[in-house]
């Protein structure tokens, strides 16, 4: 590496990816190289007199990572070499998917087709089907996360409403009232179970005033929990695939789930959550994200 390549680092090129989409990885990187069909050896043999065939093969290191596309990445190649006191050195050029994804960063960047994104004022610059570029709070899906805590708070508001009336000699009706605690936990769970369907989970990215709906999908979490990138500032870097530019419109977060057929039964939510804040709960049901605002395919979430 020379020193010029050196100053030009900076920390944001050595990416520790959280989230990272090896499929959009490889496909983008195949498509600007024109696939790649010379991973090869970096080989160097000292000058001989009589010439005999060698024969090698290379293969990328992140062949299992790439397994289910069926694709070899191994190359295999010969060359002339001399027998009387030669020496050969071979270095196998290795990658992992981490270093696919920079490497593919880096590529659109020099090619200037990655837009930087540094505050919401950027939104009238981008367009669908651009890449970009930007750093951002992350969000679970705001409905995804009242419809968890309302999940796990039930059984602690039944546990205090329990012990109340029986403090207060009001036992009678207990049982009834701890079987509409559990049919209500059994319900927002299947909410959140149709919310959730086909593997894919919305979160949303805060860069100052401006939220921007991420799409991801739960198998190219790094943490399948995906707790490293709750309210952590991250860089975002991926394609944008809508662009809400005012007020009048929103992105749904119900848009590609078996709810959002049914309105109205979410709106059946919002009168059970309001009865809940008696009993100290607080929050609202977010089913909507208001413009300005876009909609972006992460390719990698990055620190």
């Amino acid at each position: 590496m020379s020193n010029k390549e050196r100053s030009d680092l900076t920390a944001a090129d050595l990416p520790v990816t959280l989230y990272l989409n090896q499929r959009l990885t490889f496909d983008l990187l195949a498509v600007l190289q024109g696939g790649f069909s010379s991973f090869s050896t970096v080989q160097t043999t000292s000058l001989g007199e009589t010439a005999t065939n060698l024969d090698g093969k290379a293969q990328l290191g992140v062949s299992n990572a790439f397994a289910f596309l069926g694709v070899d990445l191994s190359a295999q190649g010969s060359r002339q070499t001399g027998q009387k006191k030669s020496e050969s050195t071979t270095e196998k050029i290795v990658h992992t998917p981490a270093s696919l994804f920079a490497r593919l960063r880096k590529e659109l960047r020099d090619r200037e087709l990655v837009c930087s994104m540094t505050s919401p004022s950027n939104l009238e610059e981008v367009h669908p089907s651009d890449f970009v570029e930007f750093q951002a709070a992350l969000r679970r899906s705001p409905l995804i996360d009242i419809l968890d805590t309302f999940s796990q708070l039930i059984p602690l508001i039944s546990m205090a409403d329990a012990e109340s009336r029986q403090a207060t000699n009001r036992g009678g009706k207990g049982k009834n009232k701890q079987n509409e605690y559990s049919d209500l936990k059994k319900q927002m769970e299947l909410f959140k179970s149709a919310v959730t369907a086909e593997g894919s989970q919305d979160f949303i990215a805060e860069m100052h005033s401006l939220r921007v709906v991420l799409t991801t999908e739960q198998d190219y979490f790094i943490d399948p929990s995906m707790n490293d990138i709750i309210d952590g500032t991250f860089r975002v870097f991926g394609k944008i695939t809508r662009v809400v530019s005012d007020d009048t419109e929103g992105i749904s977060l119900l848009r590609n789930t078996a709810l959002g057929r049914f309105g109205g039964i979410v709106e059946q939510l919002g009168p059970v959550i309001e009865s809940m804040k008696d009993s100290g709960f607080s929050g609202s049901l977010e089913t909507y994200i208001s413009g300005p605002t876009m909609q972006v395919i992460p390719i990698a979430i990055f620190s």
